[in-house]
Order: C-alpha cells, then sequence, then structure tokens
C-alpha cells in the first residue's frame, strides 16, 4: 500500500485511511509512512516488523499485532487510541 514515487513528481502526501475497516488485515511490509489511521478499525491486524508514523488517534487497535518496537514507538496519538491495552506489542 504505497503509491509508485516515480509517478508521484511532489513526493507523497498523505494516505487516508481514516473510519476505515482493516479487521484482521495482513499489513506486513505495507508503508504506513505518513498513513492516517484515524478511527479505523485495525481489531487484529498485523502490523508485524513494520516501521510506522500513522496517526492513531480514535482507531481501535483491540488485538492489533504490533511487533516492531520502534514502530510502535513512532505511532501518533497512540494515547488517544481505543483498546491500547488489548495491543500486542513486541
Amino acid at each position: 500500500m504505497a503509491a509508485d514515487m516515480r509517478n508521484q513528481p511532489m513526493g507523497l502526501m498523505r494516505v487516508f485511511f481514516t473510519s476505515a475497516d482493516l479487521t484482521g488485515a495482513n499489513l506486513t511490509g505495507a508503508n504506513l509512512a505518513r498513513a492516517d489511521l484515524s478511527f479505523a478499525n485495525l481489531t487484529n491486524a498485523d502490523f508485524t516488523g513494520r516501521s510506522l508514523s500513522a496517526d492513531v488517534s480514535g482507531a481501535d487497535l483491540n488485538g492489533t499485532i504490533l511487533r516492531a518496537p520502534a514502530g510502535a514507538k513512532r505511532l501518533k496519538n497512540l494515547g488517544h487510541a481505543k483498546n491500547v491495552d488489548r495491543a500486542i506489542f513486541d
């Protein structure tokens, strides 16, 4: 999930998944830099190995797998996400 940068003369500005239903999504290897995941349902989504700088304010992290220690630290507004205590952090 990333734009072909060869076809982006101004660069990738931002990707919006606001309120998207990403339940159970396998996002291993996905490029989510600059992604806005605000209020997205990430229940049981797998972000294994990703380094993220995504905005997760209001996102539902219930069962979300975040197995990228550096990535979890870069999540924006993690304190404003739902069910953070039910996410799996490594």
